[in-house]
């Protein structure tokens, strides 16, 4: 696959992150339900707290909170080469791997991965329509594989 290919095959599990991005923070607005395991809370914390910092060392931000033993100058951010993974990719990876995990019981619209994928169905005009979105859910298997 080459890379274009791949960024848009990307594109789904990146609305995806936004997605969770968006309601784990406080908000005012009525969101979608749904409940993360305890699993994917962890990993999503840490993935969390990797982009933060990432977010502060971009910024130049040196306060207390962005400087200590978790935090990462930029030299070292930047030393990660086309072949290598950094700690946020892997959290990234990890934490797309627990959603997929995630054993559905009875009540499957609490299920994370279930809820997003509805959320992706959706326009501000309704849902999308059968040619629409299975290139969508095709792409977040194709990448999942």
């Amino acid at each position: 696959m080459d890379e274009a290919n791949i960024q848009r095959h990307v594109e789904p599990w990146q609305r995806i992150l936004v997605f969770f991005a968006r309601t784990q923070q406080p908000h005012n607005w009525r969101s979608p339900r749904y409940q993360f395991t305890p699993r994917q809370t962890r990993t999503w914390r840490e993935l969390w707290r990797l982009a933060q910092a990432q977010a502060r060392s971009q910024t130049g931000d040196l306060s207390p909170t962005a400087t200590g033993p978790d935090s990462q100058s930029n030299t070292e951010a930047q030393s990660y080469d086309a072949f290598s993974t950094s700690p946020i990719q892997v959290a990234c990876m990890d934490f797309c791997i627990e959603l997929l995990n995630q054993h559905i019981g009875a009540s499957e619209y609490e299920s994370a991965f279930v809820c997003v994928l509805a959320v992706l169905g959706r326009t501000s005009y309704g849902w999308k329509d059968t040619h629409s979105y299975p290139p969508i859910l095709s792409k977040i298997l194709k990448i999942a594989r």
